[in-house]
């Protein structure tokens, strides 16, 4: 068993926040300003819990050691006093400011350095910024759950971010050369002749940083993805209409549709 060395000293209590953070934020770090609420250590009896000018007693039941035995036969067993709940003092005049309990509660005001490349559920750790313990003990730690919002225009997958650029039938026939949006600037990117919707090209090195100590960043993925006018003028359809008959394809006839719907209504 242990010896009598007084009662155990108790660590303060680990606490939880959650974060949000904007898309790019998370990619390339940065720092948030948080207020976590927290119980610390009593301003008025500085956490002995007892009223100012007074002291903590040491507890008549276990003698300061915080534990009791108890035997049964041949087996002596040891659990917290229930007098002093562990603590080995008694208040016998409690402050008034926490009722004897030795804390209050508090808001903490907090910077949070968020490091580059930080994904949804990475939690990090302030050490010493939980619940405070008792007087001489150690605070309890911090940790903050990270939350990554969802971009309109980028999606994450581990180190890479991947993102769709629409272009015309003409651009994916023909070619062309166009500026896409990255995490930190416009980059150009070539769309060589034939090009299918859905090919995708990769920029490298225009992801996002690598954590764990990993040096470098990852890969930017461009999907195309051609799109198909919903409305033609009238020289736009005349012209697409010879496109299909070069290329001996079949469409529908000019004014097919309208014909065949007035009959099936009249």
């Amino acid at each position: 068993g242990r010896g009598g060395g007084g009662a155990r000293l108790r660590r303060g209590s680990d606490l939880q926040f959650g974060l949000k953070l904007d898309f790019l934020d998370a990619v390339h770090g940065c720092q948030h300003e948080i207020e976590v609420p927290r119980q610390g250590h009593c301003g008025s009896c500085k956490g002995s819990g007892a009223a100012p000018g007074t002291r903590p007693e040491t507890c008549t039941t276990c003698n300061g050691a915080g534990e009791v035995i108890q035997a049964q036969l041949f087996i002596r067993m040891r659990s917290p006093c229930p007098a002093c709940s562990g603590r080995g003092k008694m208040v016998r005049n409690p402050c008034r400011e926490c009722s004897g309990a030795g804390r209050t509660r508090q808001v903490n005001k907090l910077a949070v350095n968020v490091p580059p490349g930080v994904k949804t559920g990475l939690q990090l750790r302030l050490s010493g910024k939980g619940d405070s313990g008792d007087p001489g003990a150690p605070a309890g730690d911090l940790f903050v759950v990270l939350e990554v919002k969802p971009h309109e225009f980028f999606r994450r997958d581990g180190d890479d971010v991947l993102c769709q650029v629409p272009i015309s039938y003409a651009q994916a026939c023909l070619g062309t050369g166009m500026k896409v949006p990255t995490v930190d600037s416009d980059e150009q990117l070539e769309i060589p002749k034939g090009t299918p919707s859905g090919k995708i090209f990769t920029l490298r090195g225009k992801g996002a940083p690598r954590l764990g100590g990993r040096r470098g960043r990852g890969d930017q993925h461009v999907q195309v993805v051609v799109q198909v006018p919903e409305k033609l003028s009238t020289e736009e359809e005349e012209l697409i209409r010879k496109l299909a008959e070069l290329q001996n394809e079949h469409v529908v006839e000019k004014g097919f549709l309208k014909d065949f719907w007035d009959r099936l209504t009249s």
